[in-house]
């Protein structure tokens, strides 16, 4: 869980939330990974995976707005057992969900719409009682919608394959490969 923090307010009515995601689902349903419910049932940007059959996983991102109106977007294409880079985002027009740097999906139903004030805090792992079983990693929240190429340089930037290095000595002109 994300403490509450002033810095979670999102009233300019903008935001992106972000986080890759390994999922271990071998039942169908639905499993929150990124967000928060309030007690009254509202949701501060959240998102989740959805299994619906065999082979068949879905994502699904949203957010409750002022009035209490639920707005969402759902999309195909993420995999079990691999991880995914997931990517909601919000510029108070346009709602678009992004899975692995590409733009999967998006609407202007809720254009105008300025998500909850009242959720400060964010939990990982689980939106209200729906919880997921796998990994997640960098985790991030913006107080505005990134763009697609944004989007991209986030994705690219956390699928660089990391090695492993071992310094034989230290000081001035050192080098690691």
């Amino acid at each position: 869980q994300v403490s509450p923090a002033e810095s979670l307010r999102l009233s300019d009515g903008q935001f992106t939330v972000a986080a890759w995601v390994e999922p271990w689902m071998n039942n169908e349903g639905i499993f929150g990974f990124l967000g928060y419910q309030t007690s009254n049932g509202r949701y501060y940007p959240s998102l989740w995976v959805l299994k619906t059959g065999p082979y068949a996983q879905e994502v699904r991102g949203g957010f409750s707005d002022t009035s209490g109106a639920w707005n969402q977007l759902q999309t195909e294409g993420i995999s079990n057992y691999a991880w995914n880079h997931v990517v909601l985002t919000f510029d108070g027009t346009t709602l678009r969900l992004y899975t692995n740097g590409n733009e999967q999906g998006s609407t202007v139903a809720y254009a105008g719409r300025k998500p909850i004030t009242d959720a400060l805090q964010i939990d990982v792992g689980r939106v209200g009682s729906s919880y997921i079983r796998g990994e997640i990693a960098d985790v991030a929240v913006y107080r505005r919608a990134l763009k697609a190429d944004e989007v991209r340089a986030l994705y690219n930037w956390g699928n660089t394959e990391w090695k492993e290095a071992t310094l034989a000595a230290s000081g001035p002109g050192v080098t690691v490969t």
